[in-house]
Order: C-alpha cells, then structure tokens, then sequence
C-alpha cells in the first residue's frame, strides 16, 4: 500500500512538469541549461524554471499573440514585439510605413510627398550631366572625365591623381611631373636611374628593358643572366636516343644507334629507337627550301640556302 501511494505521487509530479518524468532509479532529465533563460518558441515567450522535481523545464510564460505582437529574438533578450501593419490609405506611391512601397509611378512622373505620382518636367539647364529632377540623366560623360569630376557640379570633369607620385600620368592626359636625365618614370610613378651595365637584355630596374635578343637566342639562354645566348638541347633533354638531331643553336647532337631489331624512328618518333621501319622524307617532300631540318628518322637534311636577299622563314625563302 505504501508502495502504491509513493508511485501516485510520482506520477503527480510527472504530469505536473509535461515532460522529463522521472523513474526511481536514474532521476530527471534537465531540458534547458539555466534557470531565468528566455526563448522564443513561435510566438510564445518561455522561461527556464525549475519543477518540484528539482529538474529545469521551458515553461510558457507569455502568449504574445494574444496582444497582437509577435515573439522577437533578433535582440539582446527575446521580448514580444509589435508588429508593423502597412499602411497606403489614400497613397499611390511611397512608403507604406513598414519598409515597403504602395507603388511606383511611370517615368516622367514623380512620387509626391502626399504619396502621389505627378507629372514631372526634366530640368537639364546649364547641365551637361547628373541627375535632371525626374529620375532621369541629363548627358554621360566620357572617360576619364566624370560628373563633377573637375570639381564643378553637374559638369564634365577629371579629377587630377599624382597622389604618391613624382611622375608619369595623372590620370587626365596630363604629367605628375618629370624625370632628370638620365632618369626615367618607373611604373610606380617615381624617378628611377635604369642600370644595363653589362647587360645585352633583361630588366633595367626601372620596369624597363635593356635590350632583346634575337632568336633562337633568349635572355640568359647560356646560364648568364642580362646576356642573350642559345640553349642548345641535348639528346637527354628532349628523351632522344639515336641518330643525328638538331639542338635548336644551329648545331647537332649525335644520340647513339638502336640494338637490333629496333631502328631509329621505327616507332613514329624522330631519333628514337622503335620497332618497324622508318622511311625518310627528303627536303622535296616536306616542301622545305632552306635551313637544315630533321629527315623524321635519324639523320639531318641540309635544304640549302636562300639565293640574293631572300631569308629563310619556317624552311621557306621569302
């Protein structure tokens, strides 16, 4: 009987907290983290409060719906706030009060501050840009100028920039200023002395050049940096292991001889061992008139020279 009492009066504490009960042998559950804490949930304020178990539940503490507000915790502490109704009563055009619009009007006309859209006549006198009363423009200007760039409203204009400069542009067609010889403007609009000593190309230091080179020479081709020198290619280089290729600086390399059966280019790949058989083309076959070039299996064709003042470009005189 004792018993049977003691679970009633358990069951009484269970329905009194809606949630959480309780079992003799593991305790409540808390549902919330501390007691006072506020939440909305909808529009329902609710508190953290502790049963007569001694556990912590949310317990509905404001019905915030019922006062015509809504339940906000954009803020600090969740709160009930009024809400906004919009408002265009005799408006065609304007705010509504709640951040929105009872309307647009058609150009030319205007909003009104009754909320009235009106006709609107365009005022562009003495103006060459900007805006012209009615939503509208009164002309475009052409880069670099701007509106009111030269300081005069509704005027084309360009805004003068040697800001961190002692020369070069200033951004209208105009000069920062200049450089003493044998100074020169860098990029970043100072005065810079170029240093080429011992140089045939490369950078001068001033973001200028001290010279190209001519090809196949290349700057620092030859490993010395500012000097214009060939690379020539090796037969490592290019993954070429027979016959007789060209270096790209006018010379050749000798790249050995293929072990039987393979023949050099019986693959498909010029100075390259392979099985099958290469055929060679000749000058007259790849319609070559000058300067040596590869015969497409292991050897160098020799296709001449260009006759009076023709040069040779891409194996043809011109």
């Amino acid at each position: 009987m004792l018993r049977s009492t003691a679970l009633m009066a358990l069951l009484a504490v269970c329905l009194f907290a809606l949630t959480g009960c309780p079992d003799e042998s593991s305790g409540c559950q808390d549902w919330c983290e501390g007691s006072g804490l506020q939440r909305c949930a909808g529009t329902v304020l609710q508190t953290c409060a502790r049963g007569d178990d001694g556990c912590l539940y949310w317990s509905d503490t404001t019905f915030c719906a019922d006062q015509g507000q809504e339940c906000d915790d954009s803020g600090a502490e969740p709160v009930c706030a009024g809400t906004c109704t919009p408002d265009c009563a005799g408006k065609a055009c304007g705010s509504d009060g709640c951040d929105g619009s009872c309307g647009d009007c058609t150009a030319p006309e205007v909003c009104n501050a009754s909320g009235q859209c009106e006709p609107c006549t365009p005022d562009c006198a003495g103006k060459a840009c900007g805006d012209d009363g009615c939503n509208g423009s009164c002309g475009e200007c052409t880069a670099p100028d701007s509106c009111g760039g030269g300081g005069t409203p509704d005027a084309c204009g360009c805004t003068v920039d040697c800001t961190g400069k002692a020369c070069g542009d200033d951004g209208c067609g105009g000069s920062c200023g200049a450089c003493n010889g044998p100074d020169v403007c860098d990029g970043a609009g100072q005065c810079c002395t170029p240093d080429c000593a011992g140089k045939a190309c490369g950078d001068d230091g001033c973001d200028g050049s001290c010279g190209e080179c001519t090809a196949p020479e290349i700057c620092g081709g030859g490993g010395t940096p500012g000097v214009c020198a060939c690379d020539p290619a090796t037969c490592e280089s290019v993954a070429r292991n027979c016959g007789v290729m060209l270096d790209g600086c006018g010379g050749t390399q000798d790249c050995g001889t293929c072990a039987a059966p393979d023949e050099c280019g019986g693959g498909g790949t010029p100075n390259v061992c392979g099985q099958g058989t290469c055929t060679p083309a000749s000058c007259a076959d790849l319609g070559y008139e000058c300067d040596p070039a590869s015969d497409g299996c292991a050897d160098v064709l020799d296709c001449g020279n260009c006759p009076g003042h023709q040069v040779c470009a891409d194996h043809v005189c011109t």
